[in-house]
């Protein structure tokens, strides 16, 4: 990612990625947190690197909403 911020004008970044699933996530939480914590912060570093404005929003999917109880 670091060759994409430095090679290229980014204005925004927009993170779609990252593992859904509640359940897959008690079977393997490090795969998950590996994936979209440090994903994330990965971007974040590289938003705050590069100068890049961060906007914050949650997005609740309908996986959530209609989410099994545990």
């Amino acid at each position: 990612m670091e060759k994409v911020f430095s090679e290229n004008s980014i204005e925004m970044v927009i993170n779609l990625v990252a593992m859904p699933g509640i359940r897959p996530s008690l079977e393997d939480p490090l795969l998950y947190e590996n994936v979209n914590i440090k994903g994330l912060m990965n971007i974040l570093e590289l938003c705050k690197k590069y100068r890049i404005n961060v906007d914050y929003a949650i997005l609740l999917t309908q996986q959530l909403k209609n989410q099994e109880k545990l």
